[in-house]
């Protein structure tokens, strides 16, 4: 072999990674020289600057950045230089970009390249945890190789004295455990406009199977969306409905919503709660990882933003945070988040899937007190404190009495219940505008007699509903029937109201007839034929 190929096939054993081969190349060479892995960190800062200068050194951006300037000189009353412009397109084109291709339809978003659809994008400056552990384990497999390559014509007792060496002098560092941070679920962005997503629901119009919880997370990463979700106000009831509705039609674009009017509406009311939950938890997060106590340290919080957050939004939360009320608020659900022992083993699944798995499994339906003894059991059989086991015990005992079990067929996942079924007699009654034990999403009002609130119900009034749409289907089709009847009947009308006028023309003409041609015994004999004349002879 030629020492040129045997310098190339050294060089492609250096890459580890095929997207980015000069870089491998490059790091090869560095731990070969100096026998250390090479690794590139940029914060936020550093990502944001990059986005940048690739917007404006892109020449498929360049359509847009002139749109975006027009659009500035365009908001001033007055003349002004280019150099305002520019320093104002400068700073605010990286946001105004991404709005204005989240804004624009799916038929013209189409119509876009791969390219500008993903500089769109904010700067995602979180990568897989997972492939950075591959890469660093690869590097260090290839670093350990060399060295063993290098340390092969030493002798064996200079390498060991080297290691232990090494091993002596060398800082210990503190295990830190590695998590893959939050799911970003693009292969659900990256559907493409004319597919969408099948989404089982149950007759409550709770996401069931195993699409649900794929569902719940993508909603989660609309939550935390900051051009879609901004964090600067303090109540999801604040959020403009434009931002809820443009919420909605993400999750449009993704998933098969139902035709049923009365369906689409509940599960859009589903989706925009849970978008809403999403979005608190969000800001919870933010706050346990980010909030330093005592109003001194107000500044130091907001330098420190954290990663994809907009910093004037995250200056307003801030300052809301370190308000009196807020600070009492917050005490006080501590104290109140302190007092709860009832706390369930259901994991990141709703409770509208378990119920849906434990039908299936049992076939037959499932009532909320069959549902806690469920999702508050750990592993191992046990309850998950005591206070929780004397409930679900004294369920047991109510449950095995026939009169007390919910009579219900429905197998679909949707959770029985009545205002005073056994969950009720052991928990007490339930407060207004909220169900506990149902899951998230249903609160129906409650009942006094005893009557049970689940999926038959639903279905029936579904069913009603969908007998009234073919009653007025019916009806219309009878109606335009009708009135091809009506115009028959107009018409023969008509034909009578003339046969009428005839009649009476006739009428009013026979009279005249009649004087003008005289009797017969008045008028002159008419000539005979001779067959006339002719008259046989008697016999």
């Amino acid at each position: 072999m030629y020492p040129i190929e045997r310098y190339l096939s050294r060089l492609k054993s250096y890459v580890h990674n095929k997207t980015y081969p000069e870089g491998s190349i490059a790091e090869g060479n560095v731990e070969e020289s100096t026998g250390a892995v090479v690794s590139i960190t940029l914060d936020s800062t550093s990502w944001i600057q990059a986005h940048r200068y690739v917007l404006f050194n892109c020449e498929e951006i360049t359509p847009f950045r002139d749109v975006h300037i027009a659009e500035i000189k365009a908001g001033f009353p007055f003349h002004v230089t280019d150099d305002v412009i520019q320093k104002q397109h400068i700073e605010e084109f990286c946001p105004w970009f991404r709005e204005y291709v989240m804004s624009m339809d799916a038929s013209k978003r189409k119509e876009l390249s791969d390219k500008v659809r993903w500089f769109a994008r904010y700067p995602d400056n979180e990568t897989s945890t997972l492939e950075m552990g591959r890469r660093k384990t690869n590097l260090r497999t290839h670093s350990k190789s060399l060295t063993l390559e290098r340390a092969s014509s030493q002798d064996a007792d200079e390498v060991r004295d080297q290691e232990t060496h090494e091993a002596s002098t060398q800082d210990v560092q503190p295990a830190v455990r590695v998590t893959r941070g939050a799911s970003k679920y693009l292969d659900v962005w990256d559907l493409p406009d004319d597919e969408e997503i099948e989404l089982s629901l149950n007759s409550l119009h709770q996401p069931v199977d195993d699409g649900a919880r794929t569902f719940t997370g993508f909603l989660g990463t609309i939550a935390r969306k900051p051009h879609m979700c901004p964090i600067r106000y303090l109540n999801w009831k604040n959020m403009p409905e434009e931002l809820k509705e443009e919420c909605w039609r993400v999750v449009e674009r993704k998933y098969s919503v139902p035709v049923n009017p009365i369906a689409y509406a509940a599960l859009k009311a589903f989706t925009l709660q849970k978008i809403g939950k999403a979005w608190r938890d969000h800001k919870s997060r933010m706050k346990k990882r980010h909030y330093i106590p005592h109003s001194r340290n107000k500044t130091r919080v907001k330098n420190n933003p954290p990663k994809g957050c907009t910093p004037e939004d995250w200056d307003i939360l801030v300052d809301h945070w370190y308000t009196d009320d807020a600070v009492i608020q917050s005490e006080k659900n501590k104290d109140r988040r302190s007092k709860q022992d009832e706390l369930h083993t259901a994991g990141s699944c709703s409770y509208a899937v378990h119920a849906a798995k434990k039908a299936k499994t049992d076939g037959q339906p499932v009532e909320r007190a069959v549902l806690y003894q469920v999702l508050h059991t750990r592993k191992d059989g046990t309850a998950v404190n005591p206070v929780v086991k004397a409930k679900m015990d004294k369920m047991k005992e109510l449950l095995e009495i026939s009169s007390n079990q919910l009579q219900s067929s429905d197998t679909s996942g949707s959770i029985a219940w009545s205002p005073d079924d056994v969950f009720a007699k052991v928990m007490g009654k339930e407060r207004k505008g909220r169900i506990r034990g149902v899951g998230f999403g249903p609160t129906p009002s409650g009942r006094s007699s005893k009557s049970v609130v689940t999926d038959i119900e639903i279905h029936s009034s579904q069913a009603r509903d969908n007998e009234v749409a073919q009653l007025k289907a019916s009806l219309a089709t009878m109606e335009e029937k009708l009135a091809g009847f009506d115009e028959m009947k107009q018409k023969l009308s008509q034909f009578e109201e003339m046969e009428q006028r005839i009649a009476r023309m006739f009428q009013q003409i026979s009279p005249q007839c009649n004087q003008d041609v005289p009797l017969a015994e008045h008028s002159p004999s008419l000539p005979k034929s001779s067959a006339a004349s002719y008259q046989p002879s008697s016999l």
